[in-house]
């Protein structure tokens, strides 16, 4: 009996710390549990604060991105970017907490391009209200130089550049204008870059040129604008300079890429160049034209080129910039003497501008093209004046010519016109010489035209 109730005893202790252990691995196991949910519910808020400023960082103006740091809670955040170039940052959200002795982190990572100044388009929406109620002031001279004419005129922000291609070396080839006061425009800074400047573009702290001499191509940064600094400028592969032959005569940038037209040579006339670090630009893929590319410009993986060759007009695949190939052409009558001289793309159509080509002419200057059938004339307008430069917006387009009289032109196209499809002059405006180039932003466009003096225009937006 003894022995029965010492078993039961022992049974009974041996029992009890079984439960013991049972219970405290139930403690353990709970207090894990515990601990995993804490850690999982943690981690899961981390990554909402890191994915909520990755968000607003995406919302924030490019310029406006910077590092910072803040604690909400238990929480901290490290918020960095890291600038690629001057169009893409890399971004990174780095949230922290405490568990025990030990810093947890939860980070995202993400990448943000400043699309709109990358491709560079103008920024002038408010253009499509202004239609042809645009009136124009004289804002003075310029350049008096007559040996120092304007070549180019470009905008961004609150600057105008311009370019010119001077017969001496030693005088200034980019002015900076500033017209935050747009009424009282007034030059800041200048550059001599060398030979000269025949075309320019901009997108944001940066002017690329088309070089007038052997280095074809420039990138100025003009970040601090009262003193412009030449960032790099290269000799494009595979040009043959003899003379004046294969010297930079356009250029187009658009999505981080440098596209340049070059005058004749024995070598590739057109040549895109990637950007997206300005100060190493790296060679891309090339076109030989058989002519000087006196204007380009580029729209998805579209290019068009003119020249007054004849072959007028080139539309090219540009969708692998290494290998440039060719979609259609086309040929104009006339252009032993009205060569293709500018170009844009409006809407579902080619607009090329072309030269008068004599004391008169019987064939249009502008003509009109379908972008799938370049080849193939769909209107045109007799205008009496070579077209010099052109910007489009909507059925409109915005002239500069070579007649002082009309040297500014508001043209209506598509169904903008009294009959659709035909082009008409809504507004000719005389200026104080023939038009040059003109450009526009946010606030005004701009115009330039020349004589022996080098005139300024502005037109406002309000």
């Amino acid at each position: 009996m003894g022995d029965k109730r010492g078993m039961i005893l022992s049974e009974i202790l041996l029992a009890g710390a079984i439960i013991s252990i049972a219970l405290g691995s139930v403690v353990i196991v709970v207090a894990s549990l515990q601990a995993m949910l804490i850690s999982t519910q943690n981690n899961f808020e981390a990554q909402l604060k890191a994915r909520e400023d990755i968000s607003i960082a995406h919302l924030t103006p490019f310029d406006e991105l910077s590092v910072y740091e803040k604690r909400d809670g238990a929480f901290l955040t490290k918020f960095n970017t890291s600038f690629r170039n001057s169009f893409t940052t890399n971004i990174s959200a780095d949230v922290s907490w405490e568990e025990g002795v030990t810093r947890k982190h939860r980070v995202l990572t993400d990448q943000i391009v400043d699309w709109k100044n990358a491709v560079g388009a103008e920024d002038c929406d408010w253009l499509d209200g202004a239609k042809d109620n645009l009136p124009i002031s004289n804002f003075g001279v310029l350049n008096a130089d007559p040996g120092n004419p304007i070549t180019d005129v470009a905008a961004f922000g609150d600057y105008v550049y311009v370019s010119a291609d001077s017969a001496t070396s030693s005088l200034p080839d980019l002015y900076v204008i500033d017209v935050h006061d747009i009424r009282r425009p007034q030059i800041v800074s200048h550059i001599n870059t060398g030979p000269g400047i025949a075309a320019i573009a901009v997108a944001k702290n940066y002017v690329f040129a088309a070089n007038a001499g052997s280095y074809q191509m420039q990138i100025i940064n003009v970040t601090d604008p009262l003193h412009p600094t030449l960032t790099a400028q290269a000799k494009l592969p595979g040009v043959v300079i003899s003379g004046s032959a294969g010297y930079g005569q356009s250029v187009h940038y658009y999505a981080q890429k440098m596209f340049i037209g070059l005058t004749k040579n024995a070598g590739p006339e057109f040549h895109v160049v990637d950007v997206s670090r300005p100060e190493s630009p790296i060679a891309l893929g090339s076109f030989e034209v058989g002519s000087t590319v006196n204007d380009i410009d580029v729209q998805g993986n579209k290019a068009v080129i003119v020249s007054p060759g004849q072959i007028s007009a080139f539309l090219l695949n540009i969708a692998n910039p290494n290998l440039v190939s060719e979609v259609a052409r086309a040929s104009f009558v006339g252009w032993q003497t009205q060569g293709a001289q500018s170009v844009e793309m409006l809407g579902e159509d080619i607009a090329i501008g072309r030269s008068l080509g004599g004391f008169y002419s019987p064939y249009p200057e502008l003509m009109l093209q379908g972008r799938d059938s370049i080849s193939l004339v769909s209107s045109s307008l007799k205008n009496d004046a070579t077209i010099e430069n052109m910007l489009g917006f909507n059925d409109y387009l915005y002239l500069v010519t070579s007649n002082p009289s009309a040297a500014f032109q508001i043209v209506q196209t598509g169904l903008a016109a009294a009959s659709p499809g035909a082009p008409i002059v809504a507004r000719a405006t005389p200026l104080s010489s023939r038009g040059v180039a003109l450009t526009c932003n946010s606030k005004a466009m701009y115009v330039v035209s020349q004589d022996d003096q080098d005139f300024f225009h502005i037109s406002l937006s309000s």
